[in-house]
């Protein structure tokens, strides 16, 4: 039931955020995929990062998250077998949970 709610919702937000044209897509696209950034992820500086990526995920490669992961200083990755690029639809439950136990640890 979960599901269909989330698909419902982001099918409403595709069609809002498509309404005037395609236009801000394309940037999205052109900023992800440009380089440089301005910066090289080694040099990102925080306390603890999480990161959440489906290994089925045909939008973004895992080897992108996996990347990250090693190349950011006190990152942890979290690879969900069998889910794809919306996996947050069916796990954020467990996103929250995993952040509230990391959250629990550096305290």
């Amino acid at each position: 039931m979960r599901r269909k709610t989330f698909d419902a919702q982001f099918v409403l937000m595709d069609q809002e955020g498509l309404k005037k044209g395609t236009d801000g897509v394309v940037t999205d696209i052109k900023v992800v995929r440009s380089k440089p950034w301005g910066f090289e992820l080694k040099d990102i500086a925080h306390e603890k990062m999480l990161i959440w990526h489906g290994e089925a995920d045909k939008v973004v490669d895992v080897l992108q998250a996996k990347h990250a992961c090693s190349a950011i200083a006190k990152s942890k990755c979290f690879i969900l077998p069998t889910y794809g690029h919306w996996m947050i639809a069916d796990q954020w439950e467990t996103i929250v949970k995993q952040i509230l136990e990391e959250n629990n640890r550096c305290e």
